[in-house]
């Protein structure tokens, strides 16, 4: 059991503040608030940051990539020449 603030524990392992600070709020990461902080059992949020991980790997499906077909457009001469006109007259 190592104990820490969770300032502490998002510079030690480089996970937002802010993202702790709103699972704490919801409840999501047992804690204890010592003034303006919190401290929090860093073992057991390694844990419950990592089941959350899995659970959305385990939810998100695999992605499937499907070629993109390139459609050209050839333009008639006739446009061409209404747009070489068009130029002309400016």
């Amino acid at each position: 059991m190592r104990i820490l603030s969770a300032k502490d524990y998002a510079a030690e392992t480089g996970y937002p503040l802010v993202t702790l600070c709103r699972l704490i709020r919801q409840g999501v990461i047992p804690h204890e608030k010592r003034g303006a902080g919190y401290l929090i059992d860093a073992d057991m949020v390694d844990e419950i940051i990592a089941e959350r991980m899995n659970a959305n790997l385990r939810q998100t499906e695999p992605i499937q990539f499907q070629p993109k077909t390139i459609q050209r457009v050839v333009s008639s001469q006739k446009n061409s020449n209404s747009f070489l006109q068009a130029l002309r007259t400016i």
